[in-house]
């Protein structure tokens, strides 16, 4: 959805806006960003992960990015 929104060329405030277009652009990546940190965060926690094995990491993102997309319950 946030990817839709993204690319959309309709937005709250218009792309062709010079120095302000692309802000909610940015916002609605902010919030997909920090929302998938949360999340990574709970997962480990539930898991009892090590946050310095990078292949955890990389799983734990890739698992909670598609469920994301997917609209999966937490």
């Amino acid at each position: 959805m946030a990817l839709g929104y993204f690319v959309s060329p309709i937005d709250l405030i218009p792309d062709f806006i010079p120095g302000i277009g692309h802000v909610d652009d940015a916002m609605v990546v902010a919030y997909v960003v920090h929302k998938i940190s949360e999340e990574i965060v709970r997962y480990r926690a539930a898991r009892s992960l090590s946050p310095y094995n990078p292949a955890d990491v990389t799983y734990a993102l890739a698992k909670r990015v598609l469920c994301l997309l997917r609209s999966c319950p937490a």
